[in-house]
């Protein structure tokens, strides 16, 4: 299934560069619900991090006064 996303987003991005590619692929009703609803979700799930957050962004202030530790 990766494949199909790639290729998708792919589609979608030369859309934006070409009107001709734009106006075949917007003809195709089945193609915006697909971008609009499948897409969209898968693309939301590989860009989520895992674990929920990046740790890098995750010290607080409270413990860099408690252990001098400096964000990056």
């Amino acid at each position: 299934m990766g494949h199909i996303i790639r290729i998708a987003n792919e589609l979608v991005r030369f859309g934006n560069i070409e009107d001709n590619i734009e106006r075949q692929l917007k003809a195709n009703p089945q193609w915006s619900q697909f971008v609009n609803s499948s897409l969209k979700k898968q693309n939301e799930t590989n860009n989520t991090e895992i674990g929920g957050y990046n740790p890098r962004n995750f010290v607080s202030h409270s413990m860099e006064s408690s252990f001098g530790v400096l964000k990056i």
